[in-house]
């Protein structure tokens, strides 16, 4: 074994019978209930060894966020017409990455017709749509969240039943709705279903 491997080795053996490494452990696990990143940084000092805490709050998840856009910029009023997901990546509560996806919907599904619902009837709950509301969440599966400006209640509750978060708002702006839901400001008009 080399010099520096054999006194780092040494250093740890020390570390773990000292009377320090008990009051770091019992110091580590008071952060972590905390919900703090902990490490132990172990050097010598003068041949003594040195134990230093390191603590760092933990990272927030990844989260993706998508809205839907006709042109890149704004949130479509509609679900199923908008051609397009803009994706945003956010770590640690900033916007790290932005992609512009294709999102199937009524120009994909052309040829199959709406069938009638009564007055007051909601639309989107028969076995076609929701198969196309499917196939529509396909693209953002790794997302946690949607904005739209406007949908009907079977995408909702299609996109609701994949784990996706919706959010039907009034904010046309994607980079500000991202922002607004961020901070926990972003409007959800439910009103806007239909």
């Amino acid at each position: 074994m080399n010099e520096d491997v054999q006194r780092k080795y040494e250093a740890l053996v020390a570390f773990l019978q000292s009377p320090e490494s008990k009051q770091l452990r019992v110091e580590s696990e008071r952060y972590l209930s905390e919900g703090k990143q902990v490490s132990v940084r172990i050097s010598s000092n003068e041949g003594k060894p040195k134990y230093e805490l390191i603590i760092k709050k933990r990272s927030e998840p990844v989260m993706k966020i998508a809205a839907i856009s006709e042109d890149g910029a704004t949130i479509s009023q509609h679900f199923g017409r908008a051609p397009y997901y803009i994706v945003v990546t956010v770590e640690d509560g900033k916007v790290v990455s932005k992609e512009k996806r294709d999102k199937a919907g009524h120009h994909t599904f052309a040829a199959s017709q709406h069938p009638d619902t009564a007055p007051g009837e909601r639309h989107g709950y028969d076995a076609g749509a929701q198969a196309r509301h499917a196939t529509m969440a396909q693209s953002i599966d790794d997302c946690q969240v949607l904005i739209a400006g406007g949908m009907g209640w079977g995408a909702y509750e299609s996109l609701k039943s994949h784990g996706i978060e919706t959010v039907v708002t009034d904010i046309e702006d994607i980079d500000e709705a991202v922002k607004l839901y961020l901070q926990g400001k972003l409007p959800n008009l439910m009103e806007r279903l239909h």
